[in-house]
């Protein structure tokens, strides 16, 4: 339970919500068969340079997201990308207003045929409705993805298959994953990732075999963690500008904002200085002082477009988590106690019954940077795309997952 707790406390800061059943004590380190561990997430051929940049485990369904998608992975500048996006968003825009005008618009006729006709036109628009918000959905999944390809970060391929995962450590890829917060929040980022992950790298290092809708969960908590953490840091810097009257440009060298030698969307280059001097609240002081309204905005995901592309990257990363949750529940029926909990879960992973993956404590590390980069990130596309394009707002917290 030591494991459990250090993670809700962790996650209580922001309010996230800790699964109760799947106990980080069923997490025990094992060895790996080797024998039939298939490799999920690096190319044994070693070519690790694709060639074409890849735009993440989404699979997207829409016209304009493709045509999006093709621009993203052959633009390096990402501004016909950025250029394309916006014009899409637009076009949502047109359409979106076209139909409430004909919403609005009486039919003719007698009284049940004019009521036949509105239940048909409320049909047909709310089916646009839906339309429109995935097609907004996956745009803005891709904007998330360019910031990765502004990072020269590549996504992690999809998991749904199990097996070893092995995954690229370059530094430089660590360091982007890193760069995009200010010195307090990935202060909070690091305090996230070692309450999860407590266990020190040894040489050599067993890995953890754990069940596929462990690692889905765990990736999605990351998700929302680096989501809100964005969102009250933003608060937390602007209500300083406000309260110290701080009117200097952040120094480029101590930018939390990756910047590169070539041009980048206006968006992208979002910077908070790196100061050390916070005055007198740390931005965890900060969010420990919200009161109840504030949390309550602080833990909601803003659009139902935001909770749309979070769950596209964790489904398309994992696959259906309802259906993992169902078949590791079904394992462990009948347990009595956390020691006999264990101890199913085990031999269900053993015998295949459970899907599941290896995974070491180091790639496990960049399994939660790469999750919390993407919450923060998604924040960012979110707010961007609120400039110009209006959002479905939601009050719903949980994933549908």
């Amino acid at each position: 339970m030591a494991r459990q707790a250090a993670l809700a406390a962790c996650l209580v800061l922001l309010g996230l919500k800790c699964w109760s059943f799947a106990s980080w004590q069923l997490l025990r380190p094992v060895l790996c068969n080797r024998g039939d561990a298939r490799l999920r997430a690096a190319d044994e051929k070693g070519d690790a340079t694709p060639a074409v940049w890849s735009p993440g485990p989404a699979k997207l369904a829409t016209r304009p997201a493709k045509r999006a998608m093709k621009h993203l992975q052959y633009d390096p500048l990402l501004v016909l990308f950025d250029q394309t996006v916006k014009e899409e968003f637009k076009h949502l825009s047109s359409q979106r207003a076209k139909s409430e005008a004909r919403a609005r618009s009486s039919p003719p006729g007698a009284i049940g045929e004019a009521f036949g006709l509105a239940t048909l036109r409320n049909r047909i628009s709310e089916i646009k409705r839906k339309e429109r918000l995935k097609t907004a959905s996956e745009l803005m999944y891709l904007m998330v993805a360019s910031m990765f390809k502004y990072l020269e970060v590549p996504f992690i391929p999809a998991l749904k298959s199990g097996g070893l995962v092995r995954l690229d450590m370059d530094g430089e890829q660590l360091r982007g994953l890193t760069e995009i917060y200010s010195m307090e929040a990935l202060e909070l980022v690091r305090d996230h990732l070692f309450n999860i992950v407590k266990e020190e790298a040894r040489t050599p290092a067993p890995a953890l075999r754990i069940a596929l809708y462990q690692a889905g969960q765990v990736y999605a908590m990351s998700a929302l963690f680096g989501y809100y953490l964005r969102r009250a840091d933003v608060r937390y810097q602007l209500d300083k500008l406000v309260s110290y009257d701080v009117q200097e440009e952040p120094d480029p060298d101590e930018s939390g904002r990756k910047r590169h030698r070539r041009p980048v969307p206006r968006w992208m280059e979002l910077a908070w200085a790196q100061s050390e001097t916070r005055g007198d609240m740390s931005l965890k002081d900060y969010i420990q002082n919200f009161g109840p309204e504030e949390l309550r905005q602080i833990r909601s995901l803003a659009s139902a477009e935001a909770q749309a592309v979070m769950e596209l990257q964790v489904s398309g990363l994992f696959g259906n988590l309802r259906v993992l949750k169902s078949r590791l529940l079904e394992a462990l029926e009948g347990a009595e106690n956390e020691q006999e909990a264990t101890e199913r879960l085990q031999q269900a992973l053993a015998e295949g019954k459970v899907k599941s993956i290896s995974i070491s404590y180091d790639n496990l590390r960049r399994l939660i940077l790469e999750a919390v980069a993407f919450g923060s990130a998604l924040f960012d596309a979110e707010r961007e795309v609120d400039s110009f394009y209006e959002l479905t707002p939601t009050d719903r917290r949980d994933l549908d997952l």
